[in-house]
């Protein structure tokens, strides 16, 4: 049993694009995932990712990217909320990460956000990681 399922998704992600691989395949879904996908698509550090269903439960199959000469864009990542502790960010107090180079996914009371959709929608919320 995975203890905390949202740090098991970051770190598979992770440690894939460390070893260059193309996808990542078999990741147990939940509509959570599913929405911090979203924005890492939007934001354009994976190429995109499939919901599929085996033997009635859903998994992920999530596709990579990489740059022109196969540069990593996902480095490193950071969690910053675990489920024994919950940071928070003000809407004045969205951090920016490595100066804008990175992003922060926040769960605000507008669904899951980049620190830059947090900003132009003026939300705070929870800070679940760093992804730069």
């Amino acid at each position: 049993m995975i203890q905390d399922p949202i740090s098991d998704l970051l770190i598979r992600l992770k440690n894939a694009s460390l070893a260059r691989m193309e996808r990542l395949e078999g990741v147990p879904h939940s509509k959570f995932k599913e929405e911090i996908l979203k924005v890492l698509v939007r934001e354009g550090y994976i190429k995109g990712y499939e919901v599929v269903d085996k033997e009635g439960k859903k998994f992920l199959n999530i596709e990579l990217k990489y740059g022109p000469r196969k540069e990593l864009l996902i480095n490193e990542v950071r969690l910053l909320s675990t489920p024994g502790r919950r940071i928070y960010a003000r809407k004045g107090d969205v951090p920016k990460v490595m100066n804008g180079l990175g992003i922060a996914i926040l769960t605000t009371s507008e669904g899951v956000l980049s620190d830059a959709e947090a900003r132009q929608k003026r939300v705070g919320g929870q800070v679940i990681c760093y992804i730069w």
